[in-house]
């Protein structure tokens, strides 16, 4: 159903309230106090935003979802993209006749698709609630709440937040917070590391830990 790694939820998920304390969604006064008192009802909840939430609005969307059934919580400040490209051509030099950038590595053009550029969400009543993080699960209520305290009543709810890069202090490794040390997961993580590499001279050293595919 779903091309890339989603599933549904079936635990209760605490999410990871680290480096995420800035730039969440702010709802005017009364639209927050109105979320606080009375959650959302939402026929299609997918929480994360990364490349699997992005195809899953495409497939929930060409199986007939319509407009105002799908909220999206994120907290990417984008819309959803493929995250693969910031490993690769997201790191090509200026001169480069490809250089990956927003719009145009939007889901779903790593699968020959188009580009769902924010446009796409808005045309097919997809809500987007960009940097927001989910919180809580209460799978009894079938409620979401997020960091923010707004709440979501969910009938389907899709964890879609896909994962994190291992970092060195998991195996006792110091440095993480060094500069010139760089994780690279989101949009954000790869223009910091592209700049970092465009001030470098010629024949600066770099290390990269890991020999897999990224």
């Amino acid at each position: 159903f779903v091309q890339t790694h989603c599933s549904l939820i079936s635990r209760t998920m605490q999410a990871d309230r680290k480096q995420f304390t800035e730039n969440f969604e702010a709802p005017g006064p009364d639209r927050l106090a109105e979320l606080l008192e009375n959650p959302k009802e939402v026929r299609f909840l997918i929480v994360g935003g990364g490349v699997c939430a992005g195809y899953l609005c495409k497939h929930l969307v060409d199986l007939g979802a319509k407009p105002g059934e799908i909220v999206v919580v994120s907290d990417e400040g984008v819309a959803p993209y493929e995250r693969p490209a910031l490993t690769k051509a997201y790191l090509h030099p200026p001169s480069a006749q490809v250089r990956a950038r927003l719009p145009g590595f939007h889901t779903t053009v790593g699968g020959g698709g188009t580009s769902q550029a924010p446009e796409w969400y808005q045309n097919a009543g997809v809500e987007l609630r960009l940097r927001s993080r989910a919180d809580t699960v209460d799978l009894a209520s079938r409620v979401v709440t997020t960091l923010s305290g707004v709440r979501f009543r969910y009938e389907n709810l899709f964890i879609a937040t896909g994962c994190r890069p291992n970092r060195a202090t998991r195996f006792g490794i110091k440095g993480d917070a060094w500069h010139g040390v760089h994780y690279v997961r989101s949009e954000r993580d790869g223009a910091e590391l592209v700049r970092q590499l465009e001030g470098l001279e010629a024949g600066s050293p770099a290390v990269v830990l890991g020999g897999g595919y990224i």
